[in-house]
């Protein structure tokens, strides 16, 4: 009897071993996750600011009559800014990649939201 405990104990006291290293991975992976995206924000705010002064610029006296237009109307310039700012493998040389984020971006970021009202007519 005594040895069917001792074994329970062990058995349990490895579990939760098991249980302690399980969060501290799943700790060190969150930690970790969070530094790979603060460090693609950096990255992203660069463009960011970028498409912020090409639409403030390019703005034509009225407005533009919707975000895609006012958007597309940054393709040549944004693509320039890119290639030369960026590594030449980032996945920010397709232009339709950077579309669908700068789309996001009027939904979701406060700065170019508030922006593409400013720049676009209603």
């Amino acid at each position: 009897m005594a040895l069917k405990l001792m074994n329970m104990w062990i058995g349990t006291n490895w579990a939760l071993e098991m249980v302690a290293a399980k969060e501290l991975s799943d700790k060190v992976k969150r930690e970790e996750a969070s530094l790979g995206g603060k460090n693609k924000a950096q990255n992203y705010k660069r463009v960011k600011d970028e498409v912020i002064r090409l639409l403030k610029k390019n703005m034509p006296e009225k407005g533009w009559r919707s975000k895609v237009s006012a958007i597309n109307s940054l393709e040549k310039e944004i693509t320039r800014f890119i290639e030369v700012d960026f590594d030449k493998n980032s996945d920010w040389t397709a232009w339709e990649k950077l579309l669908r984020t700068i789309s996001d971006w009027s939904r979701n970021d406060v700065e170019l939201k508030d922006i593409f009202k400013k720049v676009v007519r209603k």
